[in-house]
């Protein structure tokens, strides 16, 4: 995806979460948290190409990235981010 997809993405994503953060809510301040973790390696094209590496060496997409508590895995999601 190129960065302004992955901008528009993380805002979405962020206004729909951050209210929620703000009001106290556990699970919304994990995910930004994530949020934010996905965005500056996304975002920044050395940490980029060395996640695609990495992806690619592994040959599995389907794990992806876990949450910032380390739980879990992330759902499968139609979002441009590929987050939760």
């Amino acid at each position: 995806a190129s960065l302004a997809v992955i901008e528009a993405a993380y805002r979405v994503k962020l206004k729909l979460y951050a209210t929620r953060a703000d009001a106290g809510n556990e699970e919304a301040q994990i995910r930004v948290k994530g949020l934010h973790a996905a965005y500056e390696v996304l975002s920044n094209a050395d940490q980029r190409a060395l996640y695609d590496q990495r992806l690619a060496q592994r040959g599995d997409r389907s794990d992806g990235w876990r949450r910032p508590d380390g739980s879990g895995r992330p759902r499968a999601s139609g979002s441009a981010c590929g987050t939760w």
